[in-house]
């Protein structure tokens, strides 16, 4: 056991030297650094226009940078009051209304992004090695288990560092394009959702390894790897709709073996549905790959 671990840790020190080598590592923190402040410049303009509009309206004089017209509306008791008929759940509400209206807006884009983003990256991960005949080098060296999970702990620890990178482009933009933006007063909430973002993505890298070790392609990979989330993405939102209609266990039992099914987990203030929710999309991220495992070690390489 002790050696498998040395073995996997190897194996992943080796990739992430690899992807330094490669430029790889680059092409991702540039994707999602660049990702994230084009995506925060919309959010200021958006904004910008929103709050012009309204100055105009009541005949107000504008504000050079967007934000503040937001914060006051955020701070007010009837727009609270609104939300809480909107949201319908007071403890979630608190923790929203507690949370900068910027921070809020990197949260959701993690969420709703990372996913996809993974898919697109890391599908290829190991059949790229399976095409190029890199992979006997390697095998011969170590058990092909402790590879492949060498592999995706060195593209977990990469998309965190990749997420990392996203963050501080928010939090320049913010402080940048935003009025009354405090870079430091926002900073955990940045990070609180850099690492729930990550770890709902897990599942999802489980997903990129597997459709990786199936196939040779590396496009075929990619191609597998969107597919499924496509259907990944169906599937949660018809047992979220049928919910109500019957057999409400079933999808229930559905939505447990979906990422999808524990996003609003990370969401609420209960510290114990978050590590509940973490502790679930850690088990799909081991069972995704291992489907993927349950074919690749019996492939003749």
């Amino acid at each position: 056991m002790k050696t498998d671990l040395i073995d996997l840790w190897t194996v992943a020190r080796h990739d992430w030297q690899d992807a330094l080598r490669s430029r790889r590592i680059v092409v991702w923190f540039i994707l999602y650094l660049t990702g994230s402040i084009a995506a925060c410049l919309i959010f200021a303009e958006v904004i910008q226009g929103i709050e012009t509009e309204i100055a105009k309206a009541m005949g107000l004089a504008g504000s050079a940078k967007p934000g503040a017209l937001i914060n006051a509306i955020w701070e007010k008791e009837s727009f609270m009051s609104f939300m809480n008929d909107f949201v319908g759940d007071s403890s979630l509400l608190k923790k929203l209304m507690s949370t900068p209206p910027f921070a809020l807006f990197y949260g959701g884009l993690s969420f709703m992004f990372t996913p996809l983003l993974v898919i697109i990256l890391s599908s290829d991960c190991v059949a790229t090695d399976v095409a190029n005949g890199y992979v006997r080098f390697n095998i011969v060296r170590t058990s092909r288990m402790s590879w492949i999970f060498g592999k995706m702990l060195a593209h977990a620890m990469l998309l965190l560092a990749a997420l990392g990178f996203s963050a501080v482009g928010a939090l320049i933009i913010g402080s940048l394009k935003l009025a009354h933006f405090d870079m430091m007063t926002s900073l955990p909430f940045f990070l609180e959702f850099m690492v729930k973002s990550w770890l709902y993505s897990l599942p999802y890298l489980g997903i990129a390894m597997a459709v990786s070790q199936w196939t040779r392609s590396p496009n075929l990979a990619k191609v597998m790897g969107l597919l499924i989330l496509f259907a990944m993405s169906m599937l949660a939102g018809l047992a979220n709709f049928r919910m109500e209609a019957g057999w409400t266990q079933l999808w229930e039992m559905v939505l447990m073996l979906l990422p999808q099914g524990h996003r609003m987990d990370f969401w609420l203030p209960d510290i114990s549905k978050n590590l509940m929710a973490g502790a679930y999309v850690l088990g799909l991220t081991v069972l995704y790959t291992m489907a993927g495992f349950a074919v690749f070690h019996r492939r003749d390489l």
